[in-house]
């Protein structure tokens, strides 16, 4: 997957993977909410920053 033009790996344990061993755990998925489809993770999985 890839957000930000950054990569993200979902294990089969349920976790996203980021870059520099960045993890968030998938806690609920496929609910439904009024813009589309949603899953919850544990953590806030934020792109790098680029140089000012």
């Amino acid at each position: 997957m890839t957000v930000a033009q950054q990569n993200f790996t979902v294990t089969p344990q349920s976790t996203i993977m980021a870059g520099k061993g960045r993890a968030a755990s998938i806690l609920k998925t496929d609910l439904v909410a009024s813009n589309g489809i949603v899953h919850i993770i544990d953590k806030a999985l934020l792109p790098k920053s680029e140089p000012l």
